[in-house]
């Protein structure tokens, strides 16, 4: 399958008109699922996509593109598929397999754990959960009475959501905070982050914080150009913007284009490195840029009911991230 802009037009249709929700449409929903949008990187046995690295970038790209929120949910969502080959063969059956299967998580260290028995009794809360409304599973980090850190995975069922979400871009992601109040988890549920204990699983031995950097790097690059090609109305009555946009276009095509080599290579560190480098000069470049749109596209950058001003907040959000900084 490919993921081009048709597909995003005709399963995740009337993009404009989701960013007037207060939450996400029940039809992009069910697609996400129907479409395994959430299993990006989980084997096919297990009723996922398998796609390779490169693959799961694009897509994510294109997701950002068609919608921020919508782009954001796939990264985050799909981004916990990193966590399967850590867990146990029945734990990753049973968080995966399901049809519905979506997890979301925190990775802050926002809870704590004591021994009761042969089980631990879990209490903390946890922000900034994408996801939460829909989430059939967590994966959460707590710290053990010793003050080391673990991370485990709990049904979304035996944790409290507060759905509250103050900020102005990304509004449909139910990014809310979850609760724990001595919930009961056994060690089955614990996990150590890169400890593999499964194969068949894509990805390989990729670093966390380097897959997880380049999917949010995919995420932001997928909301530039949508805020861009949604701009374009705005570039027909400045004359400035239009150069400006054009300028950022550019940049938006060399800025993937070395995310998509650097995906392609990644098992060659020295090559990863030197493309990163360059990848992250030019990001941090379009942070700025994009900072400036504003004042670029004048008054009509600034009108709330535009897309272009909502992208444009979505793109802002997405830039506040520390994998970006």
């Amino acid at each position: 399958m490919t993921w081009d802009s048709s597909f995003w037009q005709t399963y995740f249709p009337e993009p404009e008109q989701a960013y007037a929700c207060s939450a996400l449409p029940e039809l992009w929903t069910n697609n996400l699922y129907h479409h395994k949008l959430l299993k990006i990187w989980v084997p096919k046995s297990l009723g996922g996509l398998e796609c390779n690295f490169h693959q799961g970038l694009s897509m994510l790209e294109q997701a950002a593109a068609h919608h921020g929120s919508l782009g954001w949910l796939i990264n985050l969502g799909s981004g916990t598929n990193y966590f399967g080959p850590d867990f146990s063969a029945e734990l990753a059956s049973e968080v995966f397999a399901p049809n519905r299967a979506w997890l979301g998580g925190s990775g802050r260290p926002s809870g704590s754990l004591v021994k009761d028995g042969n089980a631990w009794l879990l209490s903390g809360q946890w922000p900034w959960c994408t996801g939460a409304a829909h989430a059939s599973a967590f994966t959460l980090n707590a710290y053990l009475p010793d003050g080391a850190i673990t991370s485990l995975v709990l049904p979304a069922h035996v944790l409290v959501k507060r759905a509250h979400w103050p900020y102005a871009g990304l509004r449909l992601t139910s990014s809310w905070e979850v609760e724990a109040n001595q919930v009961r988890v056994d060690e089955r549920q614990f996990f150590t982050v890169g400890e593999r204990k499964a194969h068949g699983w894509p990805l390989g031995d990729l670093e966390f914080n380097s897959f997880a950097s380049f999917c949010m790097r995919a995420s932001w690059l997928g909301m530039l150009r949508g805020f861009l090609e949604c701009s374009h109305s705005l570039a027909c009555f400045k004359p400035d913007f239009a150069h400006f946009r054009d300028k950022l276009s550019h940049s938006h095509a060399e800025g993937l284009e070395l995310l998509l080599k650097a995906a392609k290579v990644y098992e060659n560190k020295n090559e990863v490195n030197r493309v990163e480098q360059q990848l992250q000069v030019l990001l941090r470049e379009q942070r700025q840029e994009v900072m400036q749109a504003f004042w670029t596209g004048g008054t009509r950058m600034a009108n709330a009911e535009t897309i272009w001003h909502k992208a444009w907040l979505d793109l802002l959000l997405c830039g506040q991230h520390t994998l970006l900084a």
